[in-house]
């Protein structure tokens, strides 16, 4: 079993502080992009295994907070293998439709065979590692949905549950050197099978998580890694995102993203290709919302560098400081 525990270092917190300080300069609503998407998974009702109610507890209230977030969210409870199938196909094409941020939560049995996490199918009794091979639902399934969405800012937490007696790992660890997209992060645990129907300790932590105004792929993962430190859930895995980036409350630029939309005036190219007066328009845009305040020279120093990251972070796109045709075209045209 491999335990990955998060390794902030106190320049990579004040980093997160200050994104997040960066965001109370401007409104935004406590909302996804509306190109969210989430797939919440829930188990129950087990064939030869104890049932799961907090599974299902969890799973719901998870799906209610992420659809109060503006996710498109697609709750299945004690689905079968082919709906788990059919559920990731559809994330999958509306991902590659749409990119957008996506989220994707299971609660569950899982077992681990060859190297490979699976998640057991409520309608099988998969005892042997043959069985689990053949009946239950590769977790690479879910991760190849996720990638869909390219480098959007991605989450996939598992809230697993080992059978009765069952010591072997979920392999979830293998999920790390998998091919990934650079904007998912991973949070995996094992829980203990709760009485009652209550949430389980990982998902009132997730549910915790995301009851805030502004939520981080990176943060979510760190806040929960954290959080079920001295509990009796114990993280398999956590894996922070090479990319990440807001799931939902990504600050938004007043004036810039409220007016109504209009088609561009001027359609710009990349940085590489722009010319001198190409520049200049870009930062009189950055003028006219308000981002830049030094003199308009065609030239792109630190100042104008540092108000392009502040519109990529209102885009919900990486900070690069350099703009790619489509964002300096946007930019043109806002508040225009």
């Amino acid at each position: 079993m491999v335990r990955y525990r998060s390794c902030f270092t106190r320049a990579k917190r004040f980093a997160l502080r200050g994104a997040a300080c960066l965001g109370l300069l401007f409104a935004w609503p406590a909302q996804a992009d509306p190109g969210a998407v989430a797939l919440v998974v829930g188990g129950t009702s087990y064939t030869g295994l104890p049932s799961l109610p907090a599974c299902a507890r969890s799973a719901t209230d998870i799906a209610g907070a992420l659809t109060a977030l503006g996710f498109e969210t697609n709750l299945l409870i004690d689905a079968p293998n082919q709906n788990l199938a059919v559920a990731a196909a559809a994330m999958s094409r509306r991902l590659a439709a749409n990119p957008g941020p996506s989220i994707v939560y299971v609660c569950g049995y899982a077992a681990g065979v060859e190297a490979r996490a699976y998640l057991l199918p409520v309608n099988a009794n998969p005892f042997k590692p043959a069985d689990v091979a053949e009946q239950a639902f590769p977790v690479t399934t879910l991760l190849d949905a996720i990638a869909q969405g390219g480098k959007m800012p991605a989450v996939l937490a598992l809230d697993l549950m080992a059978r009765p007696g069952d010591q072997a790992p979920f392999a979830v660890d293998a999920l790390t050197p998998a091919k990934v997209s650079p904007g998912l992060g991973i949070i995996a645990a094992r829980s203990p099978i709760a009485p009652g129907n209550a949430p389980t300790v990982f998902g009132q932590k997730l549910l915790d998580a995301v009851a805030v105004r502004v939520v981080r792929s990176d943060g979510l993962v760190s806040n929960m890694d954290e959080g079920l430190w001295g509990t009796d859930a114990t993280v398999e895995l956590q894996r922070q995102p090479s990319l990440p980036g807001y799931l939902a409350g990504a600050p938004k630029i007043p004036g810039a993203m409220t007016a109504p939309s209009a088609p561009a005036r001027v359609v710009l190219p990349d940085e590489t290709r722009m010319t001198e007066q190409d520049r200049r328009e870009v930062q009189n845009a950055l003028s006219r919302i308000g981002l830049y305040k030094g003199p308009v020279t065609g030239r792109f120093d630190e100042a104008t560098r540092s108000a392009i990251n502040v519109f990529q972070i209102k885009l919900g796109a990486p900070m690069t400081g350099r703009l790619t045709g489509a964002q300096a075209t946007e930019l043109v045209a806002a508040d225009r």
